[in-house]
């Protein structure tokens, strides 16, 4: 009798491992597959507003015709609310500047010395950093159709993929910059964009696209104005 009680028991023991192992994998896909409860309107809007309001973040945007040739390829890196230090090519010339506040600094490419920009050249001057600051490509008037599109990896974390077709209300919501979808990268846990992605809702549109990578946020970063050294009019 006592024999057969442990053959029974040897049986019974693998199985209910086996059983324990199956329903924790089960849980695991249901929690990896399930997705985030919170809705994806409230979810992108967290998002964007904290990744706004960050008081630091390094960024790298490209932007690309339709067919496929670089338009301008930026990195840059922001203090909030009103530093922001940008490098990289527009149409194949190298551009950086820096903005602090109300005043803003272009490298000249001749001599590698900063130019102060003075009241009459900053205004236009000052709308580009603005059309090319990661901000811009975050500032939406209406969100239609916003649903989620599964999870991805970006930065090697996990972030959801939301959808939607947005009114863009920066330096870019001019007539011809209408008519973009947009994928936006949120981090499910910090509640931060990882990654935006604007195409054109037409295939035979001719708009740019536009790829936006965000991360490092809250790192130290310093953004100062150049030396009186390497300025070109000091004043």
């Amino acid at each position: 009798m006592r024999r057969y009680d442990l053959n029974i028991k040897k049986k019974i023991v693998p199985l209910a491992i086996i059983l324990i192992a199956l329903a924790l994998l089960l849980y695991v896909l249901f929690i990896f597959f399930a997705g985030p409860k919170i809705s994806p309107n409230k979810l992108l809007t967290e998002a964007i507003q904290n990744t706004v309001s960050s008081k630091t973040f390094h960024y790298r945007m490209e932007i690309k015709t339709s067919r496929q040739s670089f338009l301008s390829v930026i990195e840059g890196e922001r203090i909030s609310p009103d530093r922001i230090h940008i490098k990289g090519n527009m149409f194949n010339t190298p551009v950086e500047f820096i903005q602090i506040g109300s005043q803003a600094y272009m490298k000249d490419i001749w001599t590698d010395k900063w130019i102060a920009l003075k009241s009459n050249s900053l205004g236009q001057t000052s709308m580009l950093i603005e059309e090319l600051g990661p901000v811009n490509f975050l500032s939406y008037g209406s969100l239609l159709d916003v649903h989620y599109a599964g999870t991805e990896k970006i930065n090697g974390k996990k972030m959801s993929v939301i959808e939607f077709n947005p009114q863009l209300v920066g330096s870019f919501s001019g007539q011809k910059y209408q008519g973009y979808h947009c994928k936006i990268w949120v981090d499910q846990k910090e509640r931060l964009v990882g990654q935006v992605v604007l195409n054109a809702a037409l295939k035979d549109s001719d708009l740019p696209a536009v790829t936006l990578n965000i991360w490092g946020f809250g790192q130290t970063v310093s953004i100062n104005p150049p030396s009186a050294d390497y300025l070109l009019n000091p004043s």
